[in-house]
């Protein structure tokens, strides 16, 4: 990883809003924010190992993310990920970050993130809001699949299994 300078604060936060932990928060607040992070570089084929402590939001690039050497989910530009790590709760070793290509991120790192939330509680709560929506996306994302495979178990046996 390399610590790279090619874009200003406005134009982090301009990137940031389009994560959709960040669609929900005052601009001014996304510049606080931004002001805090670092634009960084990762090689193809580098690999973080173990949860990050940092959230990244990829610019450019693709990343794998890997458990137990399989791969759970692709993270393309306009995505971020390492958000368990940045408020606390990942488990150290878990999980891997493979760059699939040469991929630039803007990194909001454990520290910056917990200094912003003590000193702007507004921030923290359209935080929160954000998180919300993207755990009811999954959630949707979930139900759409239990569905899906309902109605193939219910076509092959005629009734299905519990799901």
């Amino acid at each position: 990883m390399e610590i790279v300078t090619t874009l200003s604060i406005m134009e982090k936060a301009v990137a940031l809003m389009q994560a959709d932990l960040f669609k929900a928060i005052p601009t001014d607040e996304v510049a606080l924010i931004a002001a805090k992070t670092s634009e960084v570089w990762f090689e193809a084929g580098e690999m973080l190992e173990g949860e990050t402590t940092s959230f990244y939001f990829i610019i450019e690039g693709e990343v794998e993310q890997i458990r137990d050497g399989v791969t759970v989910r692709r993270a393309p530009a306009g995505t971020g990920f390492g958000l368990f790590g940045l408020v606390g709760i990942g488990e150290a070793g878990v999980m891997e970050t493979k760059f699939m290509t040469g991929t630039r991120a803007i990194a909001l790192s454990q520290e910056a993130y917990s200094e912003t939330v003590a000193d702007h509680p507004a921030f923290a709560l359209a935080f929160v809001r954000g998180i919300a929506g993207s755990i009811r996306n999954m959630t949707e994302t979930i139900w759409t699949l239990e569905k899906k495979i309902y109605d193939l178990e219910a076509g092959e046996t005629g009734s299905p299994s519990s799901v």
